[in-house]
């Protein structure tokens, strides 16, 4: 692999700042230019640490046209930092177009590991299993919705998706018209103030939830138990 320049894919907070490992701070101050997902957070990242950086946005509909220039910088030598709105780049989230550009041409791409809601989530749910799914985002259409859920229901291991808090009572909905024999765990506003972490069968996770005003992104595991 050619020792030009590289392209750090660094995990930040879902929540709480004082989660940024050191590894991850150290990079984010050496780095010659930050990628971010949300030039915002990257902000707030860089006040917290105390950092001075030259920041560029890096959302999912502008990704394909920055291929060229991030080859070009790490090309010419440069150190790249890619950071997400928060937790770990490339999944559900922008970037794994570039680390695929940058792999064809063997360049350098090296992970700095860190804080992964999908992990979080999973580590704190109970569910005992080893294996485990992980789909992303819910198509907005329910009866693609449906049939993605019911597709990967099937395998009868835990499925991890994200949702929003004004679509979350629609999904619930959804999983509830697919069987009534679902596992369902959620994690809500995860290492922030007011995180919360609920698990139950499907009608109790309805009936909790279908009775608030909700607010923060949810981390949803489902499983369809045995009968």
């Amino acid at each position: 692999m050619r020792n030009k320049g590289v392209l750090f894919i660094v995990a930040t907070p879902i929540g709480n700042l004082e989660d940024l490992s050191e590894r991850a701070k150290r990079v984010l101050k050496e780095v010659d230019l930050i990628l971010s997902e949300d030039t915002r957070k990257a902000g707030i990242i860089l006040r917290f640490i105390g950092a001075k950086k030259r920041v560029l946005s890096l959302y999912q509909e502008k990704e394909e046209r920055m291929v060229n220039f991030v080859l070009n910088e790490i090309e010419g030598g440069k150190k790249v930092a890619l950071i997400t709105e928060a937790g770990t780049p490339c999944i559900s989230d922008p970037g794994a177009i570039i680390v695929s550009n940058l792999r064809e041409k063997n360049l350098n791409v090296i992970p700095v590991p860190g804080p992964s809601s999908v992990l979080s989530a999973f580590s704190v749910s109970g569910f005992r299993d080893s294996d485990f799914i992980f789909i992303g985002f819910l198509p907005r259409k329910k009866g693609k919705m449906k049939e993605k859920l019911k597709k990967f229901l099937s395998l009868k291991i835990p499925v991890i998706f994200f949702e929003s808090p004004y679509r979350i009572k629609r999904t619930l909905d959804v999983l509830y018209e697919i069987s009534k024999n679902l596992t369902v765990f959620v994690g809500r506003e995860m290492t922030k103030f007011h995180e919360e972490y609920l698990k139950g069968n499907i009608e109790e996770i309805k009936e909790i939830l279908g009775k608030r005003k909700l607010k923060g992104e949810f981390t949803v595991i489902v499983k369809h138990e045995e009968s």
